[in-house]
C-alpha cells in the first residue's frame, strides 16, 4: 500500500512538472508556469487526499493529499524563484546594459544626441534626412 502512494505521488509531481512546462512552452512565461504548478498542487492534493481517503478507509488519510500539495507548493514556489532568477539575469546582462548605455547617451551638452539614433533606426528614418544628418555630423 506504500509502495502504491509513493508511486502516486511521484505521478503526480511528474505530471504538475510536465503541464507546467507545457504551458511554460505555451505561453513564454516562467510565472505562468509556476502559477499553474500551485493551481495543480491544490488539485492534486485534493485528488490524492480523496484516493488515500477510498483506499484506506480512515479520515486521516487525508493528511496524505495535504503532504503531496505541500510537496507540489514548494516546487511552485522553487519554479517561482527560478522565474525571477531568469528574469533578473535578463535584466542585468551585458547585452542590455550596453543597449540602454547606448540608447540613454547623452552628449556633452547634457541633451540626448539625435544623431546617435541613425546608426541603429535607420527604416523609420527617411533617407534624404539620414543624409543631412549624417553632413551635420560631419
Amino acid at each position: 500500500m506504500t509502495n502504491f502512494f509513493l508511486i502516486l505521488m511521484g505521478f503526480f509531481m511528474v505530471s504538475a512538472n510536465i503541464i507546467g512546462f507545457l504551458s511554460y512552452k505555451k505561453k513564454k512565461n516562467l510565472y505562468f508556469a509556476a502559477f499553474i504548478i500551485l493551481l495543480l498542487a491544490v488539485l492534486f492534493g485534493a485528488i490524492g487526499g480523496a484516493i488515500a481517503v477510498f483506499m484506506i478507509r480512515d479520515a486521516f488519510a487525508i493528511f496524505y493529499g495535504l503532504q503531496l500539495g505541500q510537496y507540489l507548493i514548494v516546487d511552485s514556489v522553487i519554479v517561482f524563484f527560478i522565474a525571477i532568477l531568469v528574469t533578473l539575469i535578463k535584466k542585468f546582462s551585458l547585452k542590455n546594459l550596453i543597449h540602454d548605455y547606448i540608447f540613454n547617451y547623452r552628449g556633452a551638452s547634457g541633451k540626448q544626441d539625435q544623431y546617435f539614433y541613425v546608426a541603429f533606426d535607420t527604416k523609420s528614418v527617411k533617407k534624404e534626412h539620414q543624409n543631412s544628418m549624417l553632413s551635420n555630423l560631419i
